[in-house]
């Protein structure tokens, strides 16, 4: 009887480390699969964007290249929405991908890394 209680005694601490111890390994496998998780949303995002400015191309080519201004007045004289709707349109496209690109980062859901590489 006496060897019984001595074997649970010595029984109890060891599965009780063994429990611990498979608990810390399941939590650091959890932790590296969400971090994995979290990397390729980020990838992913940063590619859905990346589709989106190649169907922008042209209008990014219009915007950044071929116009020429001096001042933000001299702009909306040339390619405002009342005097050139197309220029204006295009200018627009550009300026939300921009602004949509930083807001991902803003938010952390896209990586500044990711977008500066």
């Amino acid at each position: 009887m006496t060897d019984l209680q001595t074997l649970l005694g010595y029984l109890t601490p060891i599965s009780l480390t063994i429990g611990v111890i498979y608990h810390i390994m399941t939590l650091n496998n959890t932790r590296k699969n969400q971090q994995l998780q979290l990397e390729t949303r980020q990838l992913n995002t940063y590619m859905e964007f990346k589709r989106n400015l190649l169907d922008t191309v042209s209008s990014w080519n219009e915007v950044i290249f071929q116009h020429e201004w001096k001042d933000y007045d001299d702009w909306v004289e040339k390619y405002g929405p009342l005097t050139n709707p197309d220029a204006f349109g295009d200018t627009l496209l550009v300026f939300e991908f921009i602004n949509g690109l930083g807001l991902l980062v803003r938010k952390g859901i896209l990586d500044i890394d990711i977008v500066c590489e």
